[in-house]
């Protein structure tokens, strides 16, 4: 090494410096030596809805004039009568109303009619959400009228009841929203209107000062007792049966009478289970999903929020 010329030393140097660096420089880049890269772009999931959208031929869906998916997968209409409240779900501890909006025209038996509102009475709590009164549809403008325990409420983006057991998320920027009680039920609702040619196919009659906007649900039941009850909580009983005829286009479910309730936050029908407390430990049954609607304003029957609707 000493005899050895400053040149070839230099050299010597600096081919031990390459040995030394290039190896660390592949680590660094994480690069197998020898392999080419593979090229393919890193996987990334499609972004999820927040909340889920009304899905009219799922279980508890309930849509259109009002056509339902019960419980038990049947599908019915029930028409009610317009400008009447009906108890959509009665169980010990919960109760929802529906407000029915409608018309009759000429030389019809029965009243064309859709859910306007509905009216929640769960413990402390009384929430009615509601469609209001439009004669041209525009969809960028929010047509939600809210009221919680008595008191006009506004939604902005979310709200959560002062105990933390009622919450409402908006699904979009207007008409939807998604409402959950703890432990209990979850709705997601959307408003739409009766547009020109959907009235003329079916026969509405719908006029140009009204498009009778309305909710499209979806419900979800976590926790319902054996004994619920109403239009369509009585499809979650353990062994119910529907009565309504099979194998035809339209199969109607009567008994409006049983489901009538005074108001829309009342909870005096008939077929009333709501006592207002919780479900006794053993008589709950498993999870399900399911939809309702109801009446606006003002305060009835004792209960605060109490509305009712003049149309």
């Amino acid at each position: 090494m000493a005899s050895m010329k400053p040149t070839m030393l230099v050299a010597l140097v600096a081919l031990l410096a390459m040995a030394v660096t290039v190896p660390h420089a592949a680590a660094d880049d994480k690069k197998p030596i020898g392999l080419p890269p593979i090229g393919l772009p890193p996987f990334k999931f499609p972004p999820l809805p927040p909340f889920p959208a009304p899905k009219c031929d799922k279980k508890g869906g309930i849509c259109g004039d009002p056509k339902i998916v019960g419980g038990d997968g049947v599908t019915f209409y029930f028409h009610g009568r317009m400008n009447q409240d009906f108890c959509l779900v009665s169980d010990s501890d919960l109760h929802i109303n529906a407000h029915f909006i409608g018309k009759r025209p000429e030389g019809r038996a029965r009243d064309f009619t859709w859910v306007q509102a509905l009216g929640f009475v769960y413990g402390p709590h009384a929430l009615t959400i509601a469609a209001k009164r439009v004669a041209k549809w525009d969809n960028a403008v929010d047509q939600l009228q809210l009221s919680y325990n008595g008191q006009p409420l506004e939604l902005k983006g979310s709200w959560t009841s002062p105990d933390g057991v009622i919450a409402m998320n908006r699904i979009g920027a207007t008409n939807a929203v998604d409402l959950t009680i703890k432990e209990k039920m979850g709705v997601a609702l959307t408003v739409v209107p009766i547009g020109e040619k959907e009235s003329k196919v079916h026969g509405y009659g719908i006029g140009a000062d009204d498009c009778f906007a309305h909710f499209d649900m979806q419900f979800r039941f976590y926790n319902l007792s054996s004994l619920v009850d109403g239009v369509l909580g009585q499809t979650y009983q353990p062994d119910y049966v529907n009565p309504t005829k099979r194998g035809v286009a339209m199969p109607i479910m009567g008994g409006a009478d049983r489901f009538f309730s005074s108001s829309l936050l009342a909870t005096d029908c008939k077929m009333s289970k709501y006592s207002g407390l919780a479900i006794p430990v053993g008589s709950a049954m498993p999870s399900f999903d399911a939809v309702c609607g109801s009446k606006a304003g003002s305060l009835s029957n004792g209960i605060p929020g109490g509305l009712i609707c003049r149309r």
